[in-house]
């Protein structure tokens, strides 16, 4: 399982030091939603400068598509997201415009039933996140489990909301390739160490 760290609700500076301290043991990189809205396209590109892995932003498409994706991968994203409760049509557009610029992008499955979840089939290039909202009661684990029992979509898929340290191992076996990680490393005195224990508890340990 990869981890992608969310970076929110902090300084692009203070972004830049997490990334420094965290990324011998991640794998992806995420400009969060709440970091574009404040920061923009310029913080983008710093963020770029200072990290040569793979990055997400963490767009939350859900119009105006062709623009906003095409905005960010020019800025060096390697990765856009979407939510899945936009309409057909602009997922179609998301799924085109990463195709032309040789990128990925993500749904958000924010919002979204399990049996509409399942509908996301028709975008085969698409990573999935199942995703707990911020603003949501329940578990991650509870949602995960959800899923897990009724999907039958094939794409790549990625869990996000409340990992940390006490849960990485149950979620590791239950056949998600990317654990979305935000406070559960961010949150703590030292994020090089929460990070670098998370990716000890993975039983795909890339640094082995």
């Amino acid at each position: 399982m990869e981890i992608q760290l969310a970076l929110d609700r902090m300084s692009i500076e203070k972004a830049k030091d997490v990334i420094s301290e965290t990324e011998a043991s991640i794998d992806i990189v995420e400009m969060g939603t709440s970091l574009l809205k404040d920061f923009g396209l310029n913080g983008l590109d710093e963020l770029r400068k200072t990290y040569k892995g793979p990055l997400l932003v963490d767009l939350k498409t859900v119009d105006e598509a062709e623009y906003e994706f095409s905005q960010v991968y020019r800025h060096g994203a390697d990765i856009a997201t979407a939510m899945g409760v936009t309409t057909p049509e602009t997922l179609e557009i998301c799924q085109q415009v990463a195709s032309q610029f040789h990128r990925s992008f993500m749904i958000d499955t924010i919002g979204m039933s399990l049996e509409k979840i399942n509908t996301l089939v028709q975008y085969p290039n698409a990573i999935i996140c199942v995703h707990l909202s911020h603003d949501s009661a329940g578990s991650v684990k509870d949602i995960a489990d959800d899923f897990l029992t009724q999907s039958t979509l094939s794409n790549r898929l990625a869990i996000s909301g409340g990992i940390s340290v006490e849960n990485i191992e149950y979620l590791n076996d239950k056949g998600f390739d990317i654990a979305v990680i935000g406070s559960g490393i961010t949150g703590n005195d030292s994020p090089g160490n929460a990070a670098k224990k998370i990716r000890e508890l993975l039983t795909d340990e890339r640094l082995s």
